[in-house]
């Protein structure tokens, strides 16, 4: 009978325990950053200059946007994802990921990663921007495209008017960028806010004028 008991403890335990080892991901309502879902930046994309470093404020703000979560979880679209939205993969997180990201990041490893993540992003800003820029354009336009993707920059009539010196322009084309599979989110007008503001930093935001074409535009499918 002793015998007995103890197996069926040992047995539970066994149970428990690989219950406890049995990962548990949890599933955020929070979309995957548009650089992810777009090729390795196009090799003949020929820099002009050196992608700067990514300025203070600049990551500050992909951070506030992103917001950090320290375990691996799914995102929207059922992404495996981890700290300031770094994708891991494009299927759900199963066990089978890094130690590192089962273990968990911390606040510094996630800036890290971020840092590293937007080294696409400086790229394709730097090579797609021909006029000079302040440390907030800079930032404020690595983290729009760090949410829409560098393709859908390329096509859109803000780097156009950008690079047209059409200030009056920008604030209106950054708040196009507002719906996610056809829906209007709060979050993305918040972000292109947050974004007008840095790019702006230091001088008054332009007056924007009504433009017949500028219907809201959707992150995911770009401008047409």
């Amino acid at each position: 009978m002793t015998m007995r008991v103890a197996l069926l403890v040992c047995l539970f335990v066994l149970t428990g325990c690989t219950h406890l080892r049995t990962p548990h991901y949890a599933s955020v309502d929070r979309l995957p950053a548009g650089v992810f879902l777009e090729p390795e930046i196009d090799s003949r994309l020929e820099l002009e200059r050196e992608a700067a470093p990514l300025p203070p404020e600049g990551i500050e703000l992909t951070k506030r946007s992103e917001g950090f979560r320290r375990h691996l979880y799914n995102d929207a679209v059922n992404y495996c994802t981890i700290a300031y939205g770094h994708l891991v993969k494009k299927t759900p997180c199963d066990g089978t990921e890094s130690t590192d990201f089962r273990r968990g990041l911390s606040l510094e490893q996630g800036t890290q990663l971020l840092t590293q993540d937007m080294s696409r992003v400086r790229q394709s800003v730097t090579g797609l921007v021909h006029v000079e820029m302040t440390s907030g354009q800079y930032g404020a336009l690595c983290d729009f495209v760090f949410n829409v993707g560098g393709t859908n920059f390329s096509n859109s009539t803000l780097l156009r008017v950008i690079n047209a010196k059409q200030n009056d322009r920008i604030p209106l084309q950054f708040r196009r960028w507002i719906l996610a599979n056809g829906k209007e989110l709060h979050a993305l007008k918040t972000r292109r806010e947050r974004e007008i503001v840095l790019y702006f930093e230091g001088s008054s935001v332009p007056m924007t004028r009504e433009e017949a074409a500028a219907a809201p535009i959707d992150i995911r499918k770009g401008e047409e």
